[in-house]
Parts: C-alpha cells; structure tokens; sequence
C-alpha cells in the first residue's frame, strides 16, 4: 500500500519566449524548440528573413 501523497515541488516556469530583430538565441540551459516570423514567411533557421523573429525557449 503507497505512503501519503507528498507536497508537491515548487513551480518553475520551463518555458520562456524571446524577440529578436536578427536571430534569436536562448540561455545556455535552454533548448530552442521553436521559431516563428510574426511579418509573415518562414523561418530561416533561428531568424526571419523580415522583420523580428519570435523563439520558444525550453528548459533542459
């Protein structure tokens, strides 16, 4: 039969979002795992080809 349930941890925020005019980077204990161009197209890698660039960063 299992113990008392235990209080649970703090919580952290494991997910950030980042702007840049050029290419968007992320802390060096965070992933990034997404890239979106809010003027429109497609990412090209960790930047846009116009406008800023928005990024997912995630906590590893």
């Amino acid at each position: 039969m299992p113990g008392p349930k235990g209080d649970p941890g703090p919580a952290g925020t494991s997910i950030r979002s980042v702007q840049a005019s050029g290419e968007v980077g992320c802390d060096a204990n965070e992933n990034l795992v997404s890239v979106f161009c809010p003027s429109g197209g497609a990412p090209d890698g960790a930047k846009c080809g116009t406008g800023p660039a928005v990024g997912l960063c995630f906590k590893k």
